[in-house]
Parts: structure tokens; C-alpha cells; sequence
């Protein structure tokens, strides 16, 4: 079967498909072996923007079929059509998310915005201070920024380069969760969580840890 080939009837001992050109064939004839496959990438991360699912896997950003997460690898259409980007980066992409219906990858040391164009999309990437790979839980989206864990501290990113808000507010750093009430930032290890309110720039802390955050808006 070539590539744009569509599967429409599966029957005890035939088959019938419907070629690129529209026409649908069918067949009885046995074959001795015959493999049907559906691709789907090992994703190290994974992150809903619009209506796609967008990951990655090392260096690769790959992107849903419109409105169907089971369908990564179809070519043909424009709109509805799947996406896959080699970044070409030196490092390993090890974190995603939604900015703001932009989608949004991190390595080590740097920020990647998949930005959509008239045939199809870009790369932005910017070196910064990223997530680090112990804290790639701790993104959350508040208003219009993302916040996270880095190893120097704890970041606010709003789409050029983030900077460094936290103070010492006794974090440890290490395994830590975000989330985000749609106007705070909510960050916790496993001891305490702490409470970042952007429109004053104070913390504040409530004793206990958790373990994940649910998502606003979710």
C-alpha cells in the first residue's frame, strides 16, 4: 500500500482501501503476511496547544494531526496534516508547554518557540537560563509568562529572556511541581509550597508539599 493509502473496510478475507486519487479498490487475494502499522513517536515530553498535541523526542519536535492525538504521521491535507521539525540543536530537548497557544520547548540552555508561518512553521531559538532536567514539572503558565525551576533559581519567561525572581525562599530546588490559579504561581517540593503573586512580586508559603498540580483551566 502507498503512502496517502486509507484502510475503509476490514473484512474476514478481504480488505478495501481508497487510494489518494479517491478510488476504492478492494481485494481477496491471501497473502502470506501482511503489516499494518501506525507511527507514533517515543515523546520525552508532551503538552496540549490548541488543537494538537505537541512533543518531542531528543532533537525532534513532532505535532498531532488536527483534533485526532492518534494520528502522527499523515502528510497529505494542510490544515490537518502532522508535524515534524529536526531542531538541529547540539542538546536534548527535555521539557514543553503551552505559551500562550504558542508551543514551546526547553534544553539546558535554551528556549525554542514553534512559530507558525503562511507555509508552515519556524524555529525561534533563544540561549537562556532553561528548566533543569530535575525540575521539568515546575512550568506553569500565569497570565502571559512562564515560570519554572532553573539552576539558578527560579525563572520568568515572557518570550525574549527570562530573568531570576525568587528570592531565598528556602526551596530546595531539586523535584520540584508548578501550577498556576490563572494569576499566581504555585511551586512545591516535597517539604512547602510557595505562592508567587507577579502584580506585587511578594511570596508567601503554606506548610506541606505536593506532588503535582492540576492544570488550570483543565
Amino acid at each position: 500500500l502507498s503512502e496517502g493509502t486509507v484502510i475503509t473496510e476490514i473484512g474476514k478475507s478481504y480488505i478495501k482501501v481508497k487510494n489518494t486519487s479517491g478510488v476504492t479498490l478492494s481485494g481477496t487475494q491471501a497473502y502470506k503476511t501482511m503489516k499494518i502499522k501506525r507511527f507514533v513517536p517515543t515523546l520525552n515530553c508532551v503538552t496540549k496547544v490548541g488543537n494538537r498535541l505537541w512533543g518531542a523526542s531528543d532533537k525532534t519536535i513532532y505535532a498531532s494531526a488536527e483534533n485526532n492525538p492518534c494520528v502522527w504521521s499523515k502528510k497529505n491535507g494542510l490544515s490537518d496534516r502532522t508535524v515534524t521539525i529536526d531542531t538541529g540543536i547540539s542538546g536534548k530537548i527535555i521539557a514543553c508547554a503551552d505559551f500562550g497557544g504558542v508551543p514551546v520547548f526547553f534544553t539546558e540552555n535554551s528556549i525554542i518557540k514553534v512559530l507558525s508561518v503562511y507555509d508552515g512553521y519556524k524555529l525561534s531559538i533563544t540561549p537562556a537560563v532553561s528548566v533543569s532536567s530535575e525540575n521539568t514539572n515546575s512550568i506553569a503558565l500565569v497570565s502571559d509568562s512562564l515560570y519554572y525551576v532553573s539552576n539558578c533559581g527560579i525563572m520568568c519567561y515572557k518570550g525574549t529572556v527570562p530573568v531570576r525572581i525568587n528570592s531565598d525562599i528556602g526551596l530546595s530546588f531539586t523535584n520540584t511541581v508548578g501550577g498556576s490559579d490563572g494569576s499566581r504561581y504555585f511551586i512545591s517540593d516535597s517539604q512547602n509550597t510557595y505562592i508567587y503573586d507577579p502584580q506585587t512580586k511578594l511570596w508567601s508559603a503554606v506548610n506541606g508539599g505536593f506532588s503535582s498540580f492540576a492544570k488550570h483551566g483543565s
